[in-house]
């Protein structure tokens, strides 16, 4: 093995559409010490092909096809298999369908040369785009540098926006920490993991280079379907109850201190479900009144009241949209 790799670059491919533009982008990296792992995910397409067109040299990079495919049962152990690929000491896990700047290797490795607090986790800010490689969003830039609770408070309040692919995190870490948790769609592992991964020396922003998220309406975080946002829906339950079990465990006594981080979980949680706009039924009510009655130590009889008006306001609210669409319609007839 060449010494000089200490970054590997792990993407977890499935889709053909948009892996040659994100292999294009860190061919063009100023600092070339990194190896790049392309983990197939048994996919129905010549992903192989795409790969062998991108012309890094043998050593630099590492096709594997998997004769099985593990995405679409769990997202975090296709993961894993990709990772169990490389030895680097420095991870990033990347993916099939996003863009970094050119010059992201290069900064990684001069804010780990400066980083005095030896952290665990690098970050980079992102900008979204859409499949035309179009800038849609802007997120808010990160802090140069924050401790776990405070980077967990903020998460909670939605003032920071985590995407799994902006992070480089160190193997040794990962290890200790057992990598990620296998939530249903991997939908909040990201966060979970960089909770956990922060723990002891915060999360360290590098800056100066940016990476792309792409929504383009084929991944995940892009569909709004029924049957997947109810698969999300049960992915943040299980969220919910690791953030509180963690928090409680820290007793962080500086502000943010558990308490406060656990009551930030509970007002979450709560606000989620007033803005699901899903109504649900009495068994569905009373099943959920007794879970966030054990949770949140409330009584199950007025959380389950609390969720009737929650019902309530969605259905007039999803009564309200059925009639302001048909009046819209009836206008357009005239």
């Amino acid at each position: 093995m060449n010494e000089q790799f200490e970054l590997a670059i792990i993407i977890p491919a499935y889709k053909p559409r948009f892996l040659a533009r994100a292999l294009e982008s860190i061919n063009a990296q100023t600092d070339q010490r990194f190896r790049i792992y392309v983990g197939d995910d048994c996919s129905p397409h010549s992903l192989e092909t795409i790969v062998k067109d991108t012309h890094f040299p043998d050593d630099q990079i590492i096709y594997k096809y998997f004769c099985n495919n593990l995405g679409g049962t769990s997202l975090v152990r296709q993961w894993e298999r990709c990772i169990n690929l490389s030895n680097e000491p420095w991870i990033w896990l990347f993916s099939d369908d996003d863009v970094m700047e050119p010059n992201c290797v290069e900064q990684f490795y001069q804010e780990m040369t400066h980083d005095k607090r030896e952290c665990d986790l690098f970050r980079f800010n992102t900008l979204v785009i859409d499949r035309d490689d179009y800038v849609t969003d802007m997120n808010p830039k990160h802090p140069e540098w924050e401790p776990w609770n405070e980077f967990s408070y903020f998460l909670l309040q939605d003032l920071r926006r985590v995407f799994q692919q902006e992070f480089i995190f160190r193997r040794a870490e990962y290890q200790r920490i057992g990598g990620f948790l296998d939530l249903p769609l991997a939908w909040a592992s990201d966060h979970v993991f960089a909770i956990a991964c922060s723990r002891k020396a915060g999360v360290r922003t590098i800056g100066g280079a940016r990476v792309y998220f792409r929504q383009s309406g084929e991944n995940i975080s892009s569909q709004m379907s029924v049957s997947v946002e109810r698969v999300k829906w049960q992915a943040f339950t299980a969220y919910t109850d690791w953030l509180i079990s963690y928090f409680v465990m820290q007793q962080t006594v500086k502000f943010p201190t558990s308490s406060a981080l656990v009551s930030l979980v509970k007002y979450r949680y709560y606000r989620n479900l007033s803005n699901s706009k899903r109504w649900r039924s009495v068994s569905e009510c009373r099943a959920l009144a007794k879970y966030l009655g054990h949770r949140f130590e409330e009584s199950n009889q007025s959380v389950f009241w609390r969720l009737i008006r929650l019902n309530m306001s969605a259905i007039r609210q999803s009564f309200g949209h059925i009639i302001r669409k048909a009046f819209a319609n009836l206008i357009r007839r005239f």
